[in-house]
């Protein structure tokens, strides 16, 4: 059972234990089998220690910009307010165990083969501590001095809010006023997902999933591409290929120079050299920073007298060999 929202995860999840009609309804003993402890309160993953298990999930949580504001039209300026963050003190801040990010491509994605991590093999492209004198150096050079930003996250977890304060306080130190709110989840995936219109009136940053739909990184690589990204194509431009204007994807992002990186490791055809293409693709994605990636999604979760039952590696459920201990005394028979 998924038992929490936001804020008020451990009121909730208590709520739901101690509902004797809901609980009695799903087992006559009061015992709940498996728990998802993805929005949970510190007071709740504490109170589970170590009974805790967590997986990868191939998702990155970023920092989306505004392509409206022209704040955010140089390169130096995301790179500066990417190397304020402290990735490490930001994930510190969750109660369940996250990853830093060191770079775009996350976890539970293969390289050369099957048993391979494309994010272990290419180490740190981002770094997950703060370098402010760096930051600062960068503004200085790009003419930046401060501003105000808005930012908006999601309220489906309450640590979301949680990070956006050490995200304010990493740039308060750069000369920026920074504003946040956290609203209802599906505001903000409508929103980037262009169903709610994101535009200059609006936050100047969103903070949201990128979730892999492969185990490929092809599929988180090229999604920052215009050419390869799945965004429409301007039928009345062309013919010759260098004449097509493609939109931009969700980040607004356009660079002819990535689109043909991304060609380079989609027309490779050796698993060596697609993999060293695929890698310096994601370098070129961290010099130019089109979003902010600030930690890898993981699943966690508590269960109790359940075996065979696994998790995909999108950390999706599958009780299909799923076997319960002693799971006659929990049916309920009819005369």
């Amino acid at each position: 059972n998924d038992y929490s929202q936001g804020k008020n995860a451990d009121a909730q999840y208590l709520r739901f234990v101690d509902n004797k009609n809901i609980s009695e309804e799903i087992t006559p003993d009061n015992k709940v089998f498996y728990i998802n402890l993805n929005n949970a309160g510190q007071e709740t993953v504490n109170a589970v220690g170590k009974k805790a298990k967590t997986n990868n999930v191939p998702s990155t949580y970023a920092m989306f910009f505004n392509p409206a504001n022209e704040l955010f039209s140089d390169a130096r300026v995301r790179q500066a307010l990417s190397l304020a963050i402290d990735r490490q003190a930001l994930v510190a801040t969750a109660p369940v165990k996250l990853s830093a990010a060191n770079g775009f491509v996350p976890f539970g994605i293969t390289d050369k083969k099957a048993n391979d991590s494309f994010r272990e093999n290419g180490g740190d492209v981002i770094s997950t501590s703060a370098n402010i004198d760096q930051a600062k150096k960068l503004l200085k050079q790009a003419g930046v001095s401060g501003g105000t930003i808005t930012i908006e996250c999601s309220t489906y977890r309450g640590f979301e809010e949680n990070m956006l304060k050490v995200v304010a306080e990493s740039w308060k130190k750069l000369g920026f006023k920074v504003e946040y709110d956290a609203y209802r989840t599906d505001y903000i995936y409508n929103k980037a997902n262009g169903k709610v219109v994101f535009d200059q009136n609006d936050a100047d940053v969103i903070c949201y999933d990128i979730t892999s739909m492969s185990t490929d990184a092809y599929s988180m690589l090229t999604g920052f591409s215009g050419e390869f990204g799945g965004g429409f194509i301007d039928v009345t431009t062309g013919p010759d290929k260098d004449d097509v204007i493609y939109n931009a994807n969700y980040t607004g992002f356009i660079d002819k120079d990535y689109d043909k990186l991304c060609q380079e490791f989609i027309l490779e055809n050796s698993a060596e050299k697609r993999s060293e293409k695929m890698h310096n693709a994601e370098k070129y994605l961290a010099e130019f920073m089109p979003v902010i990636p600030l930690f890898f999604e993981s699943d966690t979760y508590i269960s109790a007298k359940l075996s065979n039952f696994e998790k995909d590696k999108f950390g999706r459920l599958d009780f299909t060999e799923l076997k319960q201990s002693g799971f006659k005394k929990y049916l309920t028979l009819e005369n």
